[in-house]
């Protein structure tokens, strides 16, 4: 499996970055987020964000020092039983 060609999109947002969709290629990319999480702000210690798949905070978590508390807040209508599927981040 190839990764997708962003050149389109690169060329209109030159300044944004651009991540895989889902999955390993989604984790992957964000960890790039908890990279420039690092550069930006070194001494947070608490990062809160939206989450639909995980895949985002995932990357997150896998980037980031193991001290830093990184809280998924469900973007999920209906997602009431998130307590009983067994995350374990």
């Amino acid at each position: 499996m190839t990764a997708p060609s962003w050149g389109s999109h690169s060329d209109t947002f030159p300044c944004c970055g651009w991540t895989g969709q889902g999955g390993g290629a989604g984790v992957k990319g964000c960890r790039e987020i908890a990279q420039l999480i690092r550069e930006v702000a070194p001494g947070a210690s608490r990062i809160v964000l939206p989450v639909g798949t995980g895949t985002t905070l995932a990357g997150i978590v896998s980037g980031l020092a193991p001290t830093a508390e990184v809280v998924g807040i469900s973007a999920l209508k209906g997602a009431l039983d998130l307590d009983q599927r067994g995350f374990d981040w």
